[in-house]
């Protein structure tokens, strides 16, 4: 299976979750390689879109390892975690526990405005969706 069949078909990404993937991917946010980092944040974000892919990432317990990585070197790893938050913050369990971050998102969401927009959007779309009541 290939990063494209989890990016945008959502029966690639029920079966990539289906095939137990989200686990090993999530041992990899503690890669010391930045590129290993990278690519498996940006598939835990893509399946985090699945309520499956929120409840699991939710489940192996990884929310600390996620808020630290905003403070990742690297802007597409930062990237990725900002929309990974966004939408494992659905989650209502996640929603309470990326509370924590809201300060550091808002602090992305304005020191990253002009350098990274990208970063600043989705920082600011996380935020939403954490700060979101029903």
């Amino acid at each position: 299976m290939n990063i494209g069949s989890i990016s945008f078909n959502v029966h690639g990404k029920e079966r990539t979750i289906e095939a137990h993937s989200i686990e090993p991917l999530t041992r990899m946010l503690f890669d010391k390689v930045s590129e290993v980092r990278t690519a498996a944040t940006r598939a835990l974000a893509s399946l985090a879109q699945l309520k499956a892919g929120k409840v699991e990432i939710y489940d192996l317990e990884m929310l600390d390892r996620i808020i630290e990585l905003l403070y990742d070197a690297n802007e597409q790893t930062r990237l990725n975690i900002v929309q990974m938050i966004s939408a494992v913050g659905e989650y209502p369990p996640a929603r309470e526990k990326f509370k924590e971050c809201l300060d550091k998102l808002k602090d992305m969401n304005t020191k990253e405005k002009f350098h990274n927009p990208l970063v600043s959007r989705f920082a600011q779309t996380a935020i939403d969706v954490i700060t979101w009541r029903p």
